[in-house]
């Protein structure tokens, strides 16, 4: 075998250790698969309280059946009257109504478990952004499934002098 061709070779056997899915694919990271989890939602949330969206599984289907929201009021919200209350909501917000979500910070704290920080802004039409520091636990990887399952979360609002984005 030339040497190029061995440095190939050792090249598939490392991305393969690595966990890639081969030489040319590599797997995603965790930390960029719950990052992008997060967006992902909330991107789902914008669409579906602008109206934009009719598609509510996608939601649904992210949170754990027991899972738990804890408000920046302190209020718990479990998983089925929250949702109902969610599909209640689909256009209540006017077109131009944004969500962003910065400071992703992921780390691991057990076996498939992750917790997750990001800040949380929503920018009403013609108001000033109000955001919310938030806690996420995720379960992931999950045998067969295709994104992190959200299990818990915890959001406390942010001070009102807080940078927001634009």
């Amino acid at each position: 075998m030339s040497r190029f061709g061995s440095g190939l070779l050792a090249f598939a056997i490392l991305g393969v250790a690595l966990g890639a899915t081969s030489a040319k694919e590599p797997r995603m990271s965790t930390e960029k698969v719950l990052v992008e989890e997060v967006e992902r939602l909330h991107q789902l949330f914008e669409a579906w309280f602008t109206g934009r969206s009719v598609d509510f599984d996608a939601v649904k289907d992210a949170l754990a059946p027991d899972f738990e929201l804890i408000a920046p009021s302190g209020m718990r919200h479990v998983r089925t009257p929250l949702l109902e209350r969610l599909r209640a909501a689909r256009g209540a917000w006017p077109e131009g109504a944004r969500i962003t979500v910065r400071a992703v910070r992921a780390r691991r704290v057990g076996p498939n478990l992750h917790l997750v920080t990001y800040e949380e802004w929503h920018h009403p039409v013609g108001e000033s952004p109000r955001g919310r520091l938030s806690s996420a636990l995720f379960e992931w990887p999950r045998e067969g499934a295709e994104r992190p399952l959200w299990l818990h979360v915890h959001e406390t609002w942010l001070p009102e002098t807080s940078d927001a984005p634009e």
